[in-house]
């Protein structure tokens, strides 16, 4: 596409993310639980329908994911939600052709601790983001929960398989007053790799030659490449 398009969700809420495959299905998720399948080229025009989540009116999903059999993933939670019975700690799963189902979550996960991002290697592993240093992963139906220097607070996750090695690598971002930057190396190792004295960060993309492209608060912007940062004001 050389152009941008405007659709029309019937829905006030706030949307937060987007993502989709080649069948052409587009999952969108937004405030209030809100979950549409966006089909841009279906035959009568472009149709958004709406998925019910049963998630509470301030709930927010704030992450969609979708594996290359069509898996959909979202997750969120509510910022004020104050028990595990509430809705912190989002976790929605949907294959192609079933219903939205909740996933449980483990029980170290803080019951305050909302989820915003989430991403899979493809090949049955997926790993969820959130507050307090949380990062879930989903291996063989069910959760591992992974330790990350610090427990900051992470925003966004992205991942690549790098040169030859078969196994994944991630990239996290967040923070809340300093930017932050985790590596997961294939062996499963979080270390912290942050550029020093800059604003929280909230976008990442790992490339397949090892560049990471992240940017944030204060329109800043920043590339690794060969083991150094270099900061680019916007």
């Amino acid at each position: 596409p050389t152009s941008w398009s405007r659709y029309d969700f019937g829905t006030s809420a706030s949307l937060w993310w987007a993502h989709g495959r080649g069948d052409g299905t587009i999952w969108v998720v937004g405030d209030g639980g809100a979950l549409f399948a966006l089909s841009p080229d279906a035959p009568g025009g472009p149709t958004a329908t709406q998925w019910p989540t049963g998630l509470s009116a301030t709930a927010t999903l704030y992450g969609a994911w979708v594996s290359p059999d069509g898996v959909l993933w979202a997750v969120g939670g509510d910022p004020k939600a104050t028990t595990s019975a509430a809705d912190a700690g989002v976790v929605l799963r949907k294959a192609p052709d079933g219903p939205v189902e909740r996933l449980a979550l483990p029980a170290d996960v803080p019951e305050d601790a909302t989820l915003f991002k989430v991403w899979g290697d493809g090949d049955g592993r997926v790993w969820v983001v959130g507050e307090a240093g949380v990062v879930l992963r989903h291996e063989d139906d069910a959760w591992h929960r992974e330790s990350v220097p610090g427990d900051p607070r992470l925003v966004t996750v992205d991942g690549a398989r790098l040169g030859d090695d078969a196994t994944v690598t991630l990239v996290a971002v967040g923070g809340t007053s300093q930017g932050v930057v985790v590596r997961r190396a294939p062996d499963g190792t979080w270390t912290d790799g942050s550029p020093p004295f800059y604003p929280a960060l909230n976008g990442v993309s790992l490339a397949a030659d090892g560049r990471v492209a992240t940017g944030g608060m204060l329109a800043t912007a920043f590339w690794r490449q060969d083991g150094a940062w270099d900061a680019e004001g916007w």
